[in-house]
């Protein structure tokens, strides 16, 4: 049986997929830029300066990505 995908795996999903530029608020004030390679259901594998970073879910306030997505757009 087909199960839809939720919002947040339909997000990271278009933008890991197409390589759009995010930059990630985190707790705490910090932010880091890059591509998302790669997530799961806790964490995010992003490229940033040449190295990759596995950020815990959990301390992402939110994800600004450079350019609208067809899967946050209000059909």
């Amino acid at each position: 049986m087909y199960e839809p995908m939720n919002l947040q795996d339909a997000i990271l999903h278009e933008i890991m997929e197409e390589k759009v530029p995010v930059d990630l608020f985190l707790e705490g004030g910090f932010q880091i830029g890059g591509i998302i390679v790669s997530y799961d259901s806790f964490v995010i594998a992003l490229i940033s300066t040449g190295k990759q970073h596995m950020i815990y879910k959990h301390s992402i306030i939110s994800i600004a990505p450079i350019r609208p997505l067809k899967a946050a757009t209000p059909k």
